[in-house]
């Protein structure tokens, strides 16, 4: 599993918004990146990240990944990209370090 932590940093940025609900913290990712979705959805992959989230909170977090439904939204309140958002988002960049991975510019 320690090879994968930075490509798991990777997935996660692949993620079109995420929110923290008190112990929770849900990535929301868009149908094209259901690859994604099912990587980050296994067991091992969830409970290493919730591992991850409880040394940068200092408490139990559960993580979800959702997909992305026709009723959200690409942008967010502020009318800015979602993913240059994650890129400058505290949580990303714990996440990022603590996994070892580097935040780079996805191209399609």
């Amino acid at each position: 599993m320690q090879s994968l932590r930075p490509l798991t940093a990777s997935y996660l940025l692949g993620a079109k918004s995420m929110r923290k609900e008190g112990n929770r913290i849900v990535f929301v990712f868009d149908a094209s990146e259901s690859f994604y979705v099912e990587a980050l959805s296994e067991k091992d992959m969830l409970r290493s990240l919730e591992m991850t989230a409880e040394d940068v909170y200092g408490e139990p977090t559960k993580i979800a990944i959702e997909l992305f439904s026709t009723a959200q939204s690409g942008r967010r309140s502020d009318d800015r990209p979602a993913s240059s958002s994650l890129r400058d988002d505290p949580v990303v960049k714990s996440f990022a370090r603590h996994l070892g991975g580097e935040l780079v510019e996805r191209k399609r």
